[in-house]
């Protein structure tokens, strides 16, 4: 017996918690920056158009349908800790 299932996108785990759903955002997140390498790291391009780049193209993907998760401190810093990272 698995301990969570996909439904309409969304992982839902047996004991309620949203870990997986986490990993699974932030794993399209890496995956749109991943794609998005060729603009990010172009030096030809502004800074301020590559962060106005990212607030539209990848933040969006980390942040879908999180909006109604009731999170804890640690769901919260895991997600800083990605952008950050990106950030580097």
């Amino acid at each position: 017996m698995s301990s969570y299932f996909k439904y309409l996108g969304s992982i839902i785990q047996k004991d309620g918690e949203i870990d997986s759903d986490g990993n699974h955002r932030i794993q399209a997140g890496w995956l749109k920056w991943r794609s998005a390498t060729g603009v990010l790291y172009d030096r030809n391009i502004l800074l301020w158009l590559k962060e106005k780049f990212y607030r539209t193209a990848i933040w969006p993907v980390l942040l879908y349908k999180t909006e109604c998760w009731a999170i804890k401190r640690y769901h919260a810093q895991k997600m800083t800790v990605v952008e950050m990272h990106m950030f580097r």
